[in-house]
């Protein structure tokens, strides 16, 4: 295989095993840089682009924690706001913040008036008051309280349900159960903050969202794993290539690019008017991340698997289960990416079949005791 190949093959390899989104991330925009000899601006210009792919991630597992433990609460904060306005479209609260150790809620309200939102709540003599405070026993009663301010608003939530009051009931009820969440997580974030600074927490509280969108694209990312994983050893199985869905989807994505275009048969691929370096760059950032990146796949892969020969060097390796490149065509029962992977394969099948040795023995020496 030549250079370009090689480069397509291995950023393939280096994508299906990396361990971690960071790894995958970080490899693959430097193969992209050299399979397409980007100049030197490109790796700035992806991080321009595409910031949610390079954003830093937690330093240490009680960072972790904090921010999984600050997004969850977020989130249930969410759920709640959205189901008090479900409540009550009239007068709306919003919980900002919970202090499960004193056992008070913070909101912020907003009525409707003369035909427009106005901001706090209604006051005695006509005083409007935001943020207000009530305690977690007011709020609940304030949850339990509530009517339909508008049914019809909001009936198609309920539709299930037949009763107009057992819905309400039943609304109510769920709405309580994540209040009680909220305040769950928000014990459990209080505790996690006595490990950290005043600075450092309310660093920890900025990157929450930060943080909560990285998991997304790392989902997303790790999805495109699994498929680009489950191609391959579909190829390894020995699969026929017409026969491999995925491929199928990366032949499309590849005949998106300008002026290409992949046939895909039983057992080759035929390509017509391979796509230009420079008309690749020109279009690299026209499109959102993982898109991007399924192209760049595609791209590779394609690239990669038209010679006969370069996907007879692709393989599984026996041992850690990692997928390599072979230096050279060899037919073999078992594959080892190192030598350190063939030698512990080896000790392993020995130990094995050396215990297996000693169990034998040992059975046939009790079967003659007991018949002596």
């Amino acid at each position: 295989m030549n250079e370009h190949e090689r480069l397509c093959g291995q950023a393939v390899v280096d994508f299906a095993n990396a361990e971690s989104m960071d790894e995958a991330v970080s490899k693959h925009f430097q193969h992209v840089a050299h399979i397409m000899r980007f100049d030197a601006g490109f790796l700035e210009k992806a991080k321009k682009h595409f910031p949610s792919w390079f954003r830093v991630g937690p330093k240490s597992e009680a960072e972790r924690d904090f921010l999984e433990a600050a997004v969850r609460e977020e989130g249930l904060r969410r759920d709640l706001n959205k189901r008090l306005n479900i409540l009550n479209p009239i007068h709306r609260c919003e919980v900002k913040t919970c202090n499960s150790l004193d056992g008070t809620v913070t909101m912020i309200a907003w009525h409707f008036k003369n035909g427009q939102w106005v901001y706090g709540k209604p006051g005695v003599d006509g005083v409007y008051t935001n943020p207000f405070t009530e305690t977690l026993e007011e709020f609940m009663d304030r949850i339990k309280g509530h009517a339909w301010a508008n049914s019809e608003t909001h009936g198609d939530i309920f539709d299930e349900l037949p009763d107009v009051n057992l819905q309400l009931e039943t609304f109510k009820n769920k709405t309580l159960d994540v209040l009680n969440e909220f305040i769950q997580a928000n014990k459990q974030l209080e505790i996690k903050k006595t490990l950290f600074s005043p600075v450092e927490v309310e660093d920890l509280y900025s990157r929450r969202y930060e943080y909560s969108r990285l998991k997304i694209l790392h989902e997303r990312l790790r999805i495109e794993q699994s498929a680009l994983r489950k191609i391959i050893d579909n190829f390894l199985q020995r699969v026929p290539l017409l026969q491999i869905k995925g491929l199928h989807e990366f032949a499309e994505l590849y005949n998106n690019l300008p002026r290409s275009r992949v046939t895909i048969y039983d057992d080759s691929l035929t390509i017509q008017h391979p796509i230009e370096e420079h008309d690749y760059f020109s279009l690299y950032f026209s499109k959102n991340c993982i898109n991007r990146l399924r192209s760049d796949l595609a791209y590779c892969l394609i690239t990669f698997w038209l010679d006969d020969k370069n996907r007879a060097c692709l393989h599984k390796c026996d041992c850690c289960d990692k997928y390599f490149l072979a230096r050279k065509l060899y037919a073999s029962e078992n594959y080892f990416c190192s030598g350190r992977c063939r030698l512990t394969w080896n000790n392993r099948r020995r130990l094995e079949s050396r215990e297996a040795g000693e169990d034998q023995t040992s059975r046939h020496w009790r079967g003659n005791t007991t018949g002596g």
